[in-house]
């Protein structure tokens, strides 16, 4: 690309992944490989300039085919200089990662549902927990009055007795 991100050069392996061919895309400004909702953030213009400041940007984003589809792409763009560090364009490297992002968005999604998975156990085993406690400490209550009950019939036995040796 020259410095203001116009193609000026276009691969076999560029034609592959993102289905222009030479003809189509040579001259046209590199924007055109963004999505529609970058292209209207900035986010080539944005690019140029990190690239410009940094002598070379590199990130993973979606990007657009020809035919409008999206891909998951992994990109690095490089500022090229002549002899007298002149800025006298670019190059870029773009690599097809849809495949890679695809497996990592269902490990994602696992990891999601197996966090919510836990929460609800969690949340399980405190309400089971409570639900077993109660009746255990209604059992307790329970057994504290009859020992009472069974105390006082053993004083009232014992008076009974006591009562039957005096007659």
């Amino acid at each position: 690309m020259d410095p203001k991100g116009i193609i000026n050069t276009w691969n076999v392996g560029a034609e592959r992944i993102k289905g222009y061919q030479e003809e189509e895309i040579v001259g046209q400004y590199y924007g055109v490989l963004f999505t529609e909702e970058d292209q209207k953030k900035g986010e080539p213009e944005r690019e140029i300039e990190l690239t410009k400041k940094h002598g070379k940007h590199e990130a993973e984003w979606w990007r657009r085919r020809k035919d409008g589809t999206l891909f998951w792409a992994s990109i690095v763009l490089t500022a090229v200089y002549d002899d007298e560090d002149e800025l006298i364009g670019f190059t870029k490297v773009t690599k097809d990662l849809t495949y890679r992002k695809a497996h990592e968005d269902v490990l994602q999604k696992k990891s999601d549902d197996l966090a919510k998975v836990n929460k609800d156990l969690d949340h399980f085993i405190y309400i089971a927990s409570h639900d077993l406690k109660a009746p255990i400490l209604n059992l307790e209550a329970l057994t504290r009055l009859l020992m009472n009950e069974v105390e006082k019939i053993g004083s009232f036995n014992t008076k009974v007795i006591e009562i039957q040796k005096h007659i």
